[in-house]
């Protein structure tokens, strides 16, 4: 399964809201009672407000102010209609309603509304039933409302603000609260000091999709719905006094888009939870990854996660339990914590490359500080994808057999196998080429210090039942990194016997070296002795040399013929044999 988290195109943005709204499922709202209408007809020319023709009005030939605007549905086979609002921008609506029922309809249609900055005193609502999902209706100008407002979809259509591809607009709410149901708001900034709430009023958990910025000064409201804070970090908190309240099964979760820009999360937003909602599901913080996909299954690594954090610094007070999750990065508690519920990490998925990290200053809940990792999972690739490019993140142990294109091991990922890949750069990772010994073919070759590099020593041939080696078509750059050497099953190498651990093809030099390992270092494997090289075989690959191996126990003389001393003791000992053999016949004369 390949689960795109970008949101690049009209495509992609439309294909979304025709897969969401039709579990979006709210009770129908009349339309205003006693005031005047005007209905759309589309009789006109052009997709004009000022167009009359375009209106069937109960008073007058064309809107003005106190109206409410209502958009029957129209089957236009799939494809949009924009509508362009050229009427004047001190006009103030009563609202407006997107009606009809969409029963046999050839195509999701929607209507998109441009132009002029709109005032309204009431309702943006979607009353649109049957069985035909639109791909949601766009408000794409700057609001202005004059009293409190439901933004709200309906089973068929969702509401959609602001333009995920497009300008930035603006929602002024002034000193009125305002409330989304079954919406979504993209590079929109809501300026007011009254609350803001996401809500879904019909007890089954839903969606809402948040792209923009919050600066309400009132309180964030998050009622039974879960709200994806998409690439704008901690923009949906507020920017006042005022707090936040997730309850009845509510969920914040921040997500990055576009080219996967880190956006960390860091918030001294005071946070309350409280309730349970529908099936009991507990309320819920989390960090989605971004990529091309994520590692939903054993057989599927083609993806690359974006390690973005999330840190709470606020007081957090637990009316009851809540599930806090990141799938790629870290979630960092730190400020007090008020309430002795759980605080759950849901499943710790296998795999998912975050910790919680509980550091609270005073944490009265009753899960204790620590950190939380998930558990590891292992993947082997043996297909050949060598134009896929693959990230091993941590938490994930990746065996290449076969072929990808570039691969990347972050801080705690693990890459081994024989296959070949393109470049290997490692941040952190553990490296083990082969399969307990084996040789990984890649082009360049790049460490930093913080990554481990695994070689197993069986035999002086490189390979199955010799030893590991990175066979290298690139560049060779060491970044100071960690060589662990091991002796694989009881391996007693010879005096003198090499291991070549990077063969370095072509002439360049290898640029670096392993971390405290100089060019000719000696170090200790157990109880041998190894030199090393970055000049060794054709002159510019990486060569481990044993220059000492233990000698049997008790003579002594293992030591001497493997020392720069032993032709002088020799001498020594000879001399000392010749001195006592002349002072014995002395004594003899005598």
């Amino acid at each position: 399964m390949k689960i795109n988290t970008y949101f690049n195109g009209t495509t992609v943005f439309a294909m979304l809201i025709a897969l969401l709204s039709p579990i979006l499922l709210f009770a129908p709202v009349s339309v205003s009672a006693g005031v005047n209408q005007c209905s759309w007809s589309g009789g006109g020319a052009d997709d004009n407000w000022s167009t009359d023709a375009n209106w069937t009005c109960s008073v007058g030939t064309g809107p003005t102010t106190g109206y409410d605007l209502i958009f029957p549905f129209s089957d236009t086979g799939g494809s949009v209609t924009t509508l362009v609002n050229d009427l004047s921008s001190a006009n103030s609506y009563a609202g407006i309603w997107f009606t009809g029922d969409t029963t046999g309809c050839t195509g999701s249609s929607s209507i998109w509304i441009t132009g002029n900055d709109i005032i309204l005193a009431g309702d943006i609502l979607s009353q649109q039933t049957g069985n035909c999902s639109t791909n949601g209706h766009s408000i794409l100008t700057n609001l202005t409302f004059t009293s409190p407002a439901v933004i709200s979809g309906s089973s068929v259509a969702s509401i959609v603000i602001g333009d995920n591809f497009g300008g930035a607009q603006t929602i002024n709410a002034g000193s009125h609260n305002l409330e989304f149901r079954a919406a979504w708001i993209f590079n929109t900034t809501i300026t007011g000091t009254g609350d803001l709430t996401f809500a879904n009023p019909d007890a089954i958990n839903r969606s809402v999709i948040f792209g923009g910025t919050n600066n309400m000064s009132g309180n964030l409201i998050i009622d039974d719905v879960s709200v994806t804070s998409q690439g704008v970090g901690s923009a949906i908190f507020g920017t006042g006094a005022g707090t936040t309240t997730i309850e009845d099964g509510g969920a914040i979760i921040f997500q990055l888009i576009d080219s996967c820009t880190i956006v960390d999360v860091t918030t001294s937003e005071n946070i309350t939870i409280n309730g349970s909602g529908p099936n009991g599901i507990n309320p819920r913080i989390g960090g989605s990854a971004c990529g091309t996909g994520y590692f939903t299954d054993i057989s599927y690594v083609d993806t690359v996660l974006a390690d973005f954090d999330i840190t709470l610094n606020g007081t957090l007070t637990l009316g009851s339990n809540i599930d806090i999750y990141t799938q790629a990065g870290n979630f960092n508690i730190n400020g007090p914590i008020v309430g002795a519920f759980t605080i759950t990490p849901p499943a710790l998925y296998p795999g998912w490359t975050g910790a919680i990290n509980i550091a609270s200053s005073s944490n009265g809940s009753s899960t204790p500080n620590g950190t939380y990792q998930h558990p590891s999972r292992s993947i082997t690739l043996s297909d050949s994808l060598p134009g896929t490019s693959i990230t091993a993140a941590g938490g994930y142990q990746v065996t290449v057999t076969g072929q990808r294109g570039d691969v990347e091991v972050k801080s705690g990922g693990v890459l081994l196998g024989d296959g070949t890949i393109a470049n290997l750069t490692s941040e952190g990772g553990v490296l083990r080429p082969g399969l307990s010994p084996g040789i990984m073919t890649t082009g360049n070759l790049d460490f930093d210090a913080a990554t481990e590099l695994d070689i197993e020593l069986e035999g002086t041939t490189p390979g199955a039942g010799g030893h590991d080696q990175y066979n290298v078509t690139g560049t060779v750059s060491l970044g100071s990194a960690t060589l662990n050497t091991i002796l694989f099953n009881g391996y007693a190498p010879s005096l003198n016997d090499t291991f070549t651990i990077i063969n370095n093809d072509g002439s360049d030099a290898v640029v670096g070296t392993f971390g405290g390992l100089a060019e000719g270092a000696s170090f200790a494997v157990g109880s041998y002795q190894f030199t090393i090289s970055y000049a060794g075989g054709t002159g510019n690959d990486v060569v481990l040399t044993t220059s000492f191996e233990p000698g049997p126990p008790g003579t002594g003389f293992g030591i001497l013929q493997n020392s720069l001393f032993a032709p002088i003791a020799l001498v020594l000992a000879g001399l000392s044999v010749v001195g006592f053999a002349n002072r014995r016949r002395f004594a003899l004369k005598k």
